[in-house]
């Protein structure tokens, strides 16, 4: 070792040096690498699960107000059908509006499904979607044929 006080060389084991009388201070241990540890990823993660154990009941809500919701739009996908027997008017406009609440009954139906609901609101949302998207599609095909007849007879064939 080398004085740090004169740099005169001391020999191990002495604790003063022989030239000047300074303590010996000893050299910083190097310090030892710690044993190797699992990396982060894959160390378990029990934050993570206690807080997706505590967003459980808030799913289960979700599901069940989706499956509320397939089962609204489904009735009023039916309903549309309904409309197109006895309003001549507006039979077209129900008719599409029949379409899209037939697909967004279905669509939140898988939604609640996604989320584990199966009751009986998203069975009958997804029997109502499904009944009321071919009835309405068939009975647009129907009116949009009776308009296109309609007007070849009055302005094509006269």
């Amino acid at each position: 070792m080398i004085c740090n006080n004169c740099g005169a060389n001391i020999g191990d084991g002495q604790s003063f040096c022989e030239n000047c009388g300074s303590p010996v201070q000893q050299a910083p241990q190097q310090v030892q690498q710690p044993a190797y540890q699992q990396p982060v990823a894959q160390q378990p993660q029990q934050p993570v699960q206690q807080y997706q154990q505590q967003l459980q009941p808030n799913g289960a809500a979700s599901a069940e107000s989706l499956a509320m919701k397939a089962m609204i739009f489904g009735i009023v996908t039916m309903g549309c059908v309904v409309v197109l027997d006895w309003i001549p008017y507006i039979k077209g406009l129900a008719a599409i509006a029949g379409v899209v609440f037939a697909i967004l009954a279905l669509s939140f139906t898988s939604k609640a499904r996604a989320l584990g609901s199966r009751n009986i609101k998203d069975k009958l949302g997804k029997i109502f979607g499904v009944i009321g998207l071919i009835l309405n599609i068939v009975l647009l095909f129907i009116n949009m044929t009776g308009w296109l007849l309609g007007f070849i007879n009055t302005h094509i064939l006269h």
